[in-house]
């Protein structure tokens, strides 16, 4: 049994919330509070699973109560907020440990409560999943941009190219210099705060243009791409259909449509979900694996399903390169782990160690065709 306590200053969002969670039969609401004050007070005690909770609370800001929790208490938060206005409020909540964000529910009829019923007690799953750790109380600010990473990175687990399951402890090799023009990354549970740690690694003048599918709650990807901008040192923005691909800069796939590559342009294209996502990394991988051939790197970061290990298959039979994050610091090892099901890997690799091998094994090609 999931236990989980709720964080609302909103009675009706309170009772609402309650509600939405009792349908599930794993799941049971062990608390509820009011404010940040009465929640920091109740977890030491009822030692939830999940913690749900708004950032716009009476007294004391979400923040600050996220930041007290996960240097003292940690768990796995879950914030659910307005999206007008508020994203990248939520985007800072993320940065502080909170593990995933979703909007507040908008309810017009029985089958809206069913259908956000199901939706919110499959996250609250998820995010029960996630592994936590001890945040310090002192965070980076929106504003502040953290150092590039060393340029010495630690040994990555290398994977051969038949290898099906994770590589055992102690067999930790670099891999080798790697031939690519563009890095597409894929992230889900996890990745917002993975996708800063690594990209805030990369320097200002990397070349290289890179490609981000971001599974996102909806209304959050624009606020994602304006709290990322404001975290690293490259340009970052929403992809817009029929731009030219240029180096330094990060595309982000907006949300509600798929980000494909064709003739070093920006293509986004369709809105139906493949394989349940709306953009799908699988799409933008096997679009880069036609379009660039072996001047790809693709790597595959923290998220719960397996979008992704398809198109990384695509784009390790067409001789690109192909990395993951290690589980130990995944915070859900589950889109990984699929790729490596696949046989499709060429290295495991720690986030802390991700840019700095980046920027000693990439070097340039020309893209195919």
């Amino acid at each position: 049994m999931i236990r989980v306590v709720i964080c609302e200053d909103s009675k009706p969002d309170r009772e609402l919330l309650g509600r939405m969670i009792r349908t599930a039969d794993d799941i049971e609401v062990v608390g509820i509070a009011g404010s940040g004050e009465e929640v920091v007070d109740m977890i030491p005690d009822l030692e939830p699973d999940v913690l749900t909770m708004d950032i716009h609370l009476p007294g004391r800001s979400g923040i600050s109560v996220i930041d007290e929790l996960m240097a003292v208490n940690p768990l796995p938060i879950l914030v659910i907020s307005d999206q007008a206005g508020r994203s990248e409020v939520a985007m800072e909540a993320l940065a502080s440990g909170a593990v995933d964000v979703s909007p507040k529910p908008e309810l017009n009829a029985l089958e809206d409560f069913e259908a956000a019923a199901k939706e919110l007690t499959a996250l609250i799953r998820i995010v029960a999943r996630a592994k936590v750790i001890r945040h310090l109380r002192g965070r980076l600010q929106s504003d502040e941009r953290p150092p590039p990473a060393s340029a010495a990175p630690p040994p990555v687990e290398p994977v051969g190219p038949a290898r099906s399951s994770i590589p055992p402890e102690g067999s930790q090799i670099k891999p080798p210099s790697i031939e690519a023009d563009v890095l597409a990354i894929a992230a889900s549970t996890g990745g917002p705060q993975a996708l800063r740690q690594f990209l805030a690694g990369l320097p200002a003048d990397f070349t290289k243009p890179t490609l981000v599918v971001q599974h996102i709650a909806k209304g959050f990807t624009e606020g994602f791409a304006q709290w990322l901008s404001a975290s690293i040192h490259l340009v970052v923005k929403l992809a817009d259909d029929g731009e030219v691909i240029e180096g330094g800069v990060v595309y982000v796939a907006p949300e509600g449509r798929h980000m494909i590559v064709r003739n070093g342009r920006v293509a986004l294209e369709g809105n139906e979900p493949v394989g349940g996502h709306c953009p799908s990394a699988d799409v933008m991988f096997e679009s880069l694996a036609s379009a660039y051939g072996k001047a790809v790197l693709a790597v595959i970061l923290t998220g719960m399903g397996r979008d992704g290990a398809t198109g990384m298959r695509a784009i390790h039979d067409s001789g690109g390169t192909t990395w993951v994050q290690d589980e130990a610091s995944c915070a859900v090892f589950g889109m990984p782990k699929a790729a490596l099901d696949s046989g499709a890997v060429d290295a495991v690799i720690p986030l802390g160690a991700m840019a700095a091998t980046v920027l000693s094994k990439m070097r340039g090609v020309s893209p195919v065709g």
